[in-house]
Order: structure tokens, then sequence, then C-alpha cells
């Protein structure tokens, strides 16, 4: 991206996965109580990753790695988390892209048409990890309850 003149910001730490991008402080009790029925004792999910795309929202592009085929394990796991949230009528947002942001760029400083072209002229070693932490926090990162998967 450097060398194309796209000036991206890259993430260092705190990469992760949202499963439910939840926008209000509602119903915090009950949601812990609910992801706790789906996520104590239960296996991680694996994920492979092997793709790179770039998705706008706000001031910025966001860069990311995602996978071109979400493990059943895992797709079924955000399923049901969604379908919790969605019971409580939380409000949280449903078009949300399963990927692991990598890097930000301004969007004054760089369009998507550049971007996608340099993103698909790169090649991904696919590789699979296992999902084997889950948080529940809120935006700004506090932390309300973590789960360990087996």
């Amino acid at each position: 991206m450097k060398s194309k003149g796209i000036p991206a910001r890259w993430t260092r730490k705190s990469f992760h996965i949202t499963a439910v991008f939840i926008f209000e402080g509602k119903h915090v009790k009950e949601l812990e109580a609910a992801f706790s029925r789906h996520l104590e004792d239960r296996e991680a999910p694996s994920l492979t990753l092997d793709k790179l795309d770039a998705f706008t929202t706000y001031g910025d592009i966001i860069v990311n790695i995602t996978s071109s085929q979400p493990s059943e394990s895992l797709t079924a796991l955000i399923k049901e988390l969604r379908a919790e949230a969605e019971k409580l009528g939380v409000d949280y947002r449903r078009d949300f892209r399963l990927h692991i942001t990598i890097g930000k760029i301004d969007k004054a400083k760089a369009d998507m048409t550049t971007i996608a072209s340099v993103i698909n002229s790169l090649e991904v070693p696919a590789f699979t990890l296992k999902v084997n932490t889950a948080n529940y926090r809120h935006k700004g990162g506090k932390t309300i309850k973590t789960w360990h998967l087996r």
C-alpha cells in the first residue's frame, strides 16, 4: 500500500472478530446470560483466513482479512449470538461483516478503486486459527465477560 501512495494506519494489537456489533448499553446482564448459554463449554470453532478486503465505514476505509468460506461452526455460533440479541430487542448492526481489521485509511486520502486494485493484486496465503476466546465488551473496550472455548 505504501508503495502505491496509500497512507494506511496498520493495526498492531487487539486483533479480533466482532460477532455482534451492539450500538447500545441496554440489556447487559441479559446478554451476558444469553451469550453464556452458547459459549460455556463450547468447542472452539476454526476459521480459515484467505482473503484481503476493504470496506468503508464512517470516515475510514477498513482494510481487513477475511474468510471466503467461514466454518459452519463459527457461522452457527454467530447466528446464535445474534438471535439472542434479536430476542432481547437489542439494537445491533445486522449487516456487519466477518473480518479482522488489519488497517485503516482515511477516506479523504485514498479512493476505494485504487485500494481494491492494490488488494486484488496481492496473494494471501491461507491460514487457519481456532477462535478459543470470546469477550463481551462495550464499544470502547470495557470487558463485561470472557469465555474460554475448549
